[in-house]
């Protein structure tokens, strides 16, 4: 973000926090997209956030609020593009360093208990700002000015993208970004998901990003027996073909290549993918 947006930010966070009357406890944190401040209120520990003009997450406070805590962070308060919530007092190991140091698909299994758990307690909310993802998808169509060989890829991406979203039954709200930095394990509640997108779409697509994951251990991602056994996982925790599975995950890294402009490990892994699906991908 610019200087100026930033200082927009912590002016809009200083106002919040008035409000909700909290405190700023330590470090601000800045993204690409947000301005969030560790704070406390009446002694609990609390995050505020504030999300800039480029922020995609508009429907995350009312999304962990329908969710009241089931593996999720609890929304406390929430305003225009901003909200309260409880801070996470990790404990242990992180997913990337379980999925670096030999507890690899143990990491996959909590995701995929996290994704579960989210898919079940959204199931039916009333949530009219989520991101419909074959919109989401529309990013696939964007071949301007980007080099030869990606646009290739996109326009590929494009036909394998109308041909999974023809079929939606079974769609439900879904986090929309659940990978290993997006999921911290609390002192008092255990694993709990954070930083929601809000996305419709098929239960399988939120666990397409993990397999991409942890970024950047590309020699873990990019292994094709890694991608297999973890598709296989996943798979078997959905009652889904590992074969479909490898399907979005493939997809999924055509529209992460959309995103950036560019190929990279997003182009690498869905070709991977692609190679143990039987998918033949332009080159």
């Amino acid at each position: 973000m610019k200087r100026d947006e930033v200082a927009d930010l912590r002016r809009r966070a200083a106002d919040l926090a008035r409000a909700w009357q909290v405190q700023r406890v330590g470090a601000e944190i800045v993204t690409a997209a947000a301005l969030l401040w560790p704070a406390e209120q009446a002694g609990r520990a609390v995050m505020l956030k504030v999300m800039g003009a480029a922020s995609d997450e508009g429907g995350a406070a009312a999304l962990l609020a329908a969710l009241d805590g089931c593996c999720a962070v609890r929304v406390l308060a929430q305003g225009e593009a901003a909200l309260l919530m409880e801070r996470i007092d990790p404990v242990g190991q992180s997913l990337a360093d379980m999925a670096m140091q030999g507890q690899d698909d143990a990491a996959m299994q909590v995701l995929c208990h996290l994704a579960g758990q989210w898919h079940a307690g959204l199931r039916g909310a009333h949530l009219p700002r989520l991101f419909a993802l074959d919109t989401r998808m529309g990013a696939l169509r964007n071949w301007a000015g980007v080099p030869p060989d990606l646009a290739r890829l996109l326009r590929w991406g494009s036909d394998l993208a109308t041909e999974m979203l023809a079929d939606q039954t079974g769609w439900t709200a879904l986090h929309g970004d659940l990978h290993h930095g997006n999921a911290l394990q609390d002192t008092g509640r255990g694993w709990l998901a954070f930083d929601p997108k809000g996305v419709f779409g098929p239960p399988v697509y939120d666990l397409a990003n993990a397999l991409l994951n942890p970024y950047p251990h590309l020699d873990l991602i990019l292994n094709p027996a890694r991608m297999a056994r973890q598709a296989a996982i996943v798979a078997e925790h959905l009652a889904v073909p590992a074969r479909e599975v490898l399907h979005w995950v493939c997809l999924h890294g055509c529209l992460s290549a959309a995103w950036h402009g560019a190929g990279g490990h997003w182009v690498a892994g869905a070709g991977v993918a692609g190679d143990l699906a039987g998918l033949t991908l332009p080159h």
